[in-house]
């Protein structure tokens, strides 16, 4: 089929040459598009504050097992591989 011989329907075709008759059905596309925007971005924050928040908490709990080791009968091998587990945790996080 030639393009000449496609029927088009006045509705369609008349729409197309007017002007500002597509902006009302943008309108909820872009409020939906802004939406996701913002919840993604919500998101993304929320895992950001997260992985800090327990980044920051890593040297209070290397202390609190450390401090209940040393109240406890543990075997000192147990307690130099912790001990030198903790060194090596303290090195990676401040190279």
């Amino acid at each position: 089929m030639t393009k000449s011989s496609i029927p088009i329907e006045p509705v369609i075709s008349d729409s197309v040459t007017q002007t500002n008759v597509k902006v009302l059905a943008d309108a909820p596309a872009m409020a939906i598009g802004s939406l996701y925007q913002a919840l993604g971005h919500s998101v993304g924050m929320m895992y950001e504050n997260a992985s800090q928040s327990q980044k920051a908490l890593v040297p209070i709990y290397l202390d609190a097992v450390e401090k209940g080791l040393a109240q406890s009968d543990v075997p000192d091998n147990m307690l130099a591989f912790l001990m030198a587990l903790r060194v090596k945790l303290e090195k990676k996080d401040a190279g």
